[in-house]
């Protein structure tokens, strides 16, 4: 089939992570620096280039030029490797690491080469063989983009201004209401102006509409016996006697239950892989927060946190090393 150029990087970067998992990379690669890059391309080169064929030379060769530049006066690419700034692996390295989402296409190249993909180097609109295995990895990358794209456009939507988002959907709902009494009315003209009964089944079933209220207001009373007074304290709710004065907090009635439970995760290095569909977050002044629970953002009620998926693990909380603090800033592109 013909591999497109993302599907290339992806089937690259899950061979790295096999090998790594299956401990089939030297310590080199298994626990990259930039020094350490540089280290494993001496031994890939003094190793492959010893054993393998004149093709697969030619074939890296151009890489290799892409890379560390062409041989002058007699230097052989070993010698060029050697001399070469080990800061310029840097890239590649933070790649590996996770510290960027995306690198120049001569490191996922180097990648290739390093781990001896063997479908480098990529070629456009050129047809390959893949295996079982990379084709189910293909498939569920394009599933990926698509989950990919929906959080992405949830977080744009949140960057336009919640307010936006919130009033339309308040707009939809008011015209959904707006019409039902549109239809009502035109149904019980025509009904009246052919069967004068039409009156009585108006007037029963007002009383119906009015019984069904008393019920859910009775309802709704006896639910407040089982809420508490509470304000939010910056990570979690504070109970407070629901006739003191509010001052500038904003007190709510709320679940105790709730109360016990709901509280803003402060330490996002605690979030781990096992936390995906059980933490909340949400998006606020550029500023990723978490949360134990689901529900409204305290801090703005009228928008709800979402739950964490695996999109949104994997683009801002996989890190190796995550210093303490209180929210996550969005990685810039």
């Amino acid at each position: 089939m013909r591999l497109s150029h993302p599907d290339y990087i992806k089937l690259v970067t899950e061979l790295y992570k096999k090998k790594r998992a299956s401990n089939n990379l030297s310590l080199f690669l298994a626990h990259p620096t930039p020094a350490k890059i540089r280290q494993a391309c001496l031994h890939v080169y003094k190793e492959r280039y010893d054993k393998k064929d004149q093709q697969l030379l030619r074939k890296d060769e151009q890489l290799l030029v892409d890379f560390f530049g062409p041989k002058e006066h007699g230097k052989q690419f070993l010698q060029l490797i050697r001399d070469f700034d080990a800061d310029r692996f840097r890239p590649l390295d933070n790649y590996l690491k996770k510290n960027t989402e995306k690198t120049d296409d001569k490191n996922v190249e180097l990648l290739a080469w390093l781990i001896d993909f063997q479908h480098r180097p990529y070629v456009f609109d050129k047809d390959v063989i893949l295996s079982d295995e990379e084709m189910a990895l293909i498939a569920n990358n394009s599933q990926n983009k698509t989950v990919e794209r929906t959080e992405e456009n949830h977080l744009q939507i949140e960057e336009n201004g919640p307010e936006s988002a919130f009033n339309k959907t308040l707009q939809e709902q008011q015209g959904e209401v707006n019409k039902e009494p549109q239809v009502l009315i035109s149904t019980v003209a025509e009904t009246s102006s052919k069967n004068k009964k039409s009156k009585g089944l108006l007037i029963i079933i007002l009383i119906l509409v009015s019984c069904t209220a008393g019920i859910y207001a009775v309802w709704k009373g006896m639910g407040s016996a089982n809420t508490i007074c509470a304000y939010w304290a910056g990570d979690r709710y504070q109970e407070v006697p629901c006739s003191e004065d509010p001052g500038r907090r904003l007190i709510i009635t709320i679940d105790p239950e709730k109360v016990k439970s709901f509280k803003r995760i402060t330490r996002v290095d605690t979030i781990t892989e096992l936390s995906i569909g059980k933490v909340y977050y949400i998006k606020d002044s550029n500023i990723i927060k978490y949360y134990t629970e689901g529900g409204r953002y305290p801090e703005d009620l009228t928008r709800n946190l979402r739950v964490l998926s695996r999109y949104m693990f994997e683009k801002y909380l996989r890190k190796e090393e995550l210093s303490p603090g209180n929210s996550l800033p969005l990685s810039k592109e």
